[in-house]
């Protein structure tokens, strides 16, 4: 008797594939550029995948595989970070080249952070309060974000903001004064972090989190402060409809979810 074909959905399947990408920064044969090369290749393909397939398997609903999709991603986060943390930077270190974050810098550095802060960023940096009861502040498509939690006199009396890191107008690594014979970068998100106290007097920062939005692909909107965004949808769609005449689907029953 024929055993039954199995199958493995595409979506997991897709996975792998990107995990076989992830699996060559973990390959030590490789050049370490290279090596890092193929994380950024990594993440890419998986930001991809949420703004175009995942945002597919959402419109159908199916949680089960969104579940399995879920638990493989973090798996793989997990994996990465390993790799990121445990040996690509310490390689990189070990060729002259430090990542800190603002934790770690001295006083030399942090003046710079300061002085780079004052000259350059300040004037781009226009924090949004995010109230319990107010409008939920619009965030951008593949934009990153810092998240900061607040705290005023009274523990209990927490609040919270958001800050666009200016991405689009400033390098997302800043070179840091060296030391010790080596080249120090620190990220930009960390170079806000570390001036938040200024931006908040009268509070203080419990935590700062940086976070991207990834928005369904699918969904493209010219103007998305103004309209209905449902009317906009169904135009998209039936723009789709007229480019694909031949799918027999009557414009009444474009999914709109």
């Amino acid at each position: 008797m024929q055993k039954p074909l199995r199958l493995i959905d595409r979506y997991l399947s897709w996975l792998s594939f990107n995990h076989r990408v992830l699996q060559e920064a973990a390959d030590p044969r490789i050049p370490l550029l290279e090596r890092l090369r193929f994380l950024a290749i990594f993440s890419s393909n998986l930001d991809e995948f949420f703004r175009v397939r995942v945002a597919s398997v959402r419109a159908l609903h199916d949680t089960n595989l969104l579940e399995l999709i879920r638990s493989e991603v973090v798996r793989q986060q997990r994996e990465f970070g390993k790799y990121y943390l445990e040996e690509i930077l310490p390689e990189l270190r070990a060729h002259g080249i430090a990542f800190v974050n603002d934790s770690e810098l001295d006083d030399k550095q942090i003046a710079f952070a300061r002085e780079f802060w004052k000259r350059v960023l300040r004037r781009r940096i226009e924090p949004i309060f995010i109230e319990t009861d107010g409008p939920v502040p619009f965030l951008y498509n593949r934009q990153l974000y810092l998240v900061v939690v607040l705290e005023g006199r009274e523990p209990a009396n927490r609040r919270y903001a958001i800050i666009e890191i200016p991405t689009a107008h400033e390098p997302r690594f800043v070179e840091l004064p060296g030391r010790s014979g080596e080249r120090c970068y620190v990220f930009l998100d960390d170079i806000v972090r570390l001036c938040l106290p200024e931006l908040f007097p009268g509070l203080r920062v419990v935590g700062a989190y940086s976070v991207k939005l990834s928005r369904d692909a699918e969904l493209h909107i010219d103007d998305e402060f103004s309209g209905d965004l449902l009317e906009k949808k169904f135009q998209e769609a039936v723009k789709k409809a007229k480019e694909s005449p031949d799918t027999g689907k009557p414009i009444r029953d474009i999914d709109l979810d």
